[in-house]
């Protein structure tokens, strides 16, 4: 009997960790996604060089990389106020 369950707990498993990867990799293309339009906006409106300096100031006063910007809105956004 316990030789029936170890393929079952091997696939559930094996299932798992594929619906894992499918939301990391979702997750990670929508953190791409939403760092490309704040990159995007960020240049409309203060053009390259204003945009550089935004995220220069993010990395020194705040310590927010711009890699990073996506897994924490909260600090980006508090950044963007102290700015």
């Amino acid at each position: 009997m316990n030789t029936q369950l170890r393929p079952v707990e091997k696939s559930s498993t094996s299932a798992s960790i594929k619906h894992r990867d499918k939301i990391s990799k979702r997750t990670e293309w929508l953190d791409d996604l939403l760092l490309g339009m704040v990159d995007e906006t960020l240049k409309q409106v203060f053009r390259e060089e204003g945009a550089e300096v935004i995220y220069d100031y993010l990395g020194n006063k705040c310590h927010l990389k711009r890699q990073d910007i996506a897994k924490n809105p909260e600090d980006f956004s508090a950044g963007l106020r102290g700015f």
